[in-house]
């Protein structure tokens, strides 16, 4: 039994440090049909949960033992460890993903107003890509249209919102200003017309 409470801990510690080494501990738990999202949200199904509850099983049973505790009373520390640490891995994976979500949300909302280039064509009541400098960065995401209706490739839009990481956007300023110009021409030669008739 001991030999299986050591290896319990030596597993479920490898596994832990490499799920923080590889930023698994930011997963947000929407993976594997939402099979994470129980407990008030709690990722218990997550990999650095599930690290935490062997490595913590592993060592309170190797204390147990320790302790001179019988292998079948060990099971209690185990088993006992083995939660607290399960839980305590869950909150703090869930504090750490709303954190970095909140701070992504804050960057998203910084791009409202930035002018884009539609990288990808958005088709009617669909999803294209767009891309844009913020701050020195070149930045891509998905886009919308804000009517519903297509926008071809190549289009410089302004970026009126962001929903779910989704840019919305609309005909850039100059666009609006062209379109103006261009109906207030046509406008004038209409009435130049006109004119010359009478």
């Amino acid at each position: 039994m001991l030999n299986l409470f050591i290896l319990c801990a030596t597993v479920g510690f490898t596994f832990l440090a490499g799920s923080l080494m590889l930023g698994h501990i930011l997963d947000s738990g929407e993976g594997h049909d939402g099979a994470e999202h129980v407990h008030d949200g709690l990722p218990i199904l997550g990999p650095a949960s599930l690290s935490a509850l062997l490595c913590g099983f592993g060592c309170g049973g190797f204390l147990g033992i320790k302790l001179g505790l019988p292998e079948l009373l060990a099971l209690v520390p185990a088993v006992g460890l083995g939660a607290v640490m399960w839980i305590g891995s869950a909150f703090i994976t869930r504090l750490i993903t709303r954190l970095g979500s909140g701070g992504r949300s804050a960057k998203a909302s910084g791009y409202v107003g930035e002018q884009a280039t539609v990288t990808v064509a958005i088709p009617e009541h669909g999803v294209g890509e767009v891309t844009f400098t913020s701050q020195g960065e070149v930045v891509s995401a998905p886009a919308r249209s804000n009517n519903g209706g297509a926008i071809p490739s190549q289009t410089v839009v302004t970026i009126e919102e962001m929903v779910e990481g989704v840019a919305v956007v609309g005909p850039s300023v100059d666009q609006v200003l062209t379109l103006e110009e261009r109906q207030r021409a046509a406008a004038l030669n209409a009435a130049s017309k006109q004119n010359q008739r009478s």
